[in-house]
């Protein structure tokens, strides 16, 4: 019954931590919320099957089926548990244009013998900007996932997960 309330919260923060991708603090606090938002909808779906015929059978079915709702599961409680969730923060740089990585850049041009022919400096544009343009923007990974998806698809993923479970639960009178 409590179920669509928690998978509601766990959108949330889930939608936080695409509003809040560029700041690492802030994408980590959300995917802790998330997590355990997320989990809760399960948690709150176990009380209520055990007390139904096959209701337990048929959710650790649910679980062991599915290597998302395994996985992320597992992800809160070392979170929860052990420790705080760790993940990788990699940036994808979209080339329509030329971007630069630093402030200046230096230039020595020289002949075959190694003589100095000319030399230039030039200041370049601040990081900050390009991420400002959407020319660089961060993506996320977990280094122990087994596929190619980053975060935000392997959450996406297991909100749908979840309400299929739900959704199954329900047909099948296990929960309400």
């Amino acid at each position: 019954m409590r179920e669509l309330d928690k998978i509601q919260e766990a959108e949330h923060f889930y939608s936080q931590m695409v509003k809040e991708k560029e700041n690492k603090d802030s994408f980590k606090f959300n995917l802790s919320a998330f997590l355990s938002s997320a989990r809760s909808v399960l948690q709150y779906a176990l009380k209520e099957v055990l007390t139904k015929d096959g209701g337990k059978e048929w959710y650790f079915f649910q679980i062991d089926k599915n290597k998302i709702v395994k996985y992320l599961g597992n992800k809160r409680n070392i979170n929860i548990h052990k420790e705080p969730v760790s993940f990788r923060r990699g940036y994808v740089i979209h080339t329509s244009e030329t971007i630069y990585i630093g402030d200046s850049v230096s230039m020595v041009v020289k002949d075959r013998d190694g003589n100095i022919k000319s030399e230039s400096h030039t200041k370049l544009q601040p990081v900050k900007s390009a991420i400002d343009r959407g020319l660089i923007e961060s993506k996320y990974s977990f280094d122990d996932w087994p596929g190619s998806e980053d975060i935000f698809l392997i959450c996406q993923e297991y909100l749908k997960e979840l309400r299929e479970i739900i959704k199954d639960g329900r047909k099948r009178r296990f929960l309400t």
